[in-house]
């Protein structure tokens, strides 16, 4: 059974995929298969409902509201086959399927147009397969709409939190930076105006000690006014007598 290994997605929702291709566990298809016969009608409500939903989202896209398949023309124009054979050429491509068409139009897979194509393409296929009769496929199909449409709602709901959130630390760290910044230029500046003055006191009186020119700026009031009071040890620390 073959294995491919990708990533998909983005923010909250970007994770690894895995698919596996076919055979699939017979314990998983019986249940959906039981699933889908007892959903009956309701199953068809419910695909009807979310049609209806889909169909304003896609068709404010610019992109088909229907579960079929899509030929393109070089103007990069999309329309329905209309059953016609396809022949696929550099001039005319085709897609099958809603997601393929928003894909090659340039939407993300978990854009809400993403979410909303892809939707419509599981419902598409889970008719047909009931249709056919063929209760494992419509099952599958019903099992990966559920998901779909729980990874939406979760994005929807918390991403913009979260990520609003890492935006929050983001402009705080960012903040921290600045007032740290803003902090050690003030203290730069604090300590050569303690050394700017203390050199003007031992120019004229040599003889004074640390300590005793320390006491002198820390009473002195411009630099209190200026740059706020200080001990006198802590000046004492910071100013060199000249040589």
């Amino acid at each position: 059974m073959p294995i491919e290994k990708s990533q998909t997605g983005s923010g909250i929702t970007k994770q690894p995929s895995v698919k596996i291709s076919a055979p699939h566990g017979e314990q998983e298809i019986e249940a959906f298969s039981s699933m889908i016969d007892e959903l009956g009608t309701t199953l068809a409500g419910k695909l009807e409902s979310i049609e209806q939903a889909a169909g304003t989202v896609l068709d404010e896209a610019g992109l088909p509201t229907a579960f079929g398949v899509y030929l393109r023309d070089v103007g990069g124009r999309w329309a329905s086959s209309g059953g016609r054979k396809l022949v696929k050429t550099q001039e005319v491509k085709y897609a099958r399927g809603v997601w393929s068409v928003a894909e090659a139009s340039g939407f993300q897979r978990d854009s809400k147009e993403g979410y909303t194509a892809r939707a419509i393409d599981h419902i598409g296929q889970i008719r047909e397969a009931l249709a056919a009769g063929d209760t494992e496929r419509g099952a599958l199909e019903s099992m990966q709409l559920g998901g779909l449409l729980a990874e939406a709602r979760m994005k929807g709901r918390w991403e913009p939190t979260t990520l609003g959130g890492q935006r929050f630390n983001e402009r705080m760290e960012d903040a921290r930076e600045k007032a740290a910044k803003s902090k050690k230029e003030a203290a730069e500046a604090r300590q050569a105006a303690w050394q700017e003055k203390a050199e003007e006191i031992w120019a004229k009186n040599p003889d004074l000690s640390k300590n005793a020119v320390a006491i002198l700026i820390a009473d002195d009031p411009e630099l209190i006014k200026k740059h706020k009071r200080a001990a006198p040890g802590t000046i004492r620390k910071k100013i060199t007598k000249p040589r």
